[in-house]
């Protein structure tokens, strides 16, 4: 009997340490499994502070857009502006060009005439 006694009592303790060994392995991935729902907290959490600071740049773009789009308006306006008078700039240069062409023999002897040359 000593000997079956010897050998229960070694199974037990056999069964005990892997007992042990088990609670020790639950308790770490327990352990685990806390880190890893905290980390998902924190994702959680900062994905929506990013969703918030998004929102904001969303608005603050849009504004921007918006008051592009009023400066716009004005400025195309200029532009047309612009556009209207660089054709009339145009036509009286050449309009002035012309008429200096066409007069410049009459200059010519004018100032000639007032040197006494001519």
């Amino acid at each position: 009997m000593t000997e079956t006694g010897g050998l229960e009592e070694a199974i037990l303790l056999r069964l005990i340490d892997r007992l042990v060994t088990a609670e020790q392995q639950i308790a770490t991935s327990l352990a685990t499994m806390g880190a890893l729902s905290d980390s998902v907290g924190d994702l959680r959490n900062k994905i929506a502070a990013l969703t918030k600071e998004l929102d904001e740049m969303r608005e603050i773009t849009n504004a921007a857009v918006r008051g592009f789009e009023q400066m716009r308006s004005p400025l195309q306006n200029l532009l047309d502006l612009k556009q209207k008078l660089s054709g009339g700039w145009l036509v009286a240069v050449a309009v002035f060009m012309a008429i200096a062409y066409l007069l410049q023999p009459l200059l010519e002897h004018l100032y000639r005439w007032r040197l006494g040359l001519g």
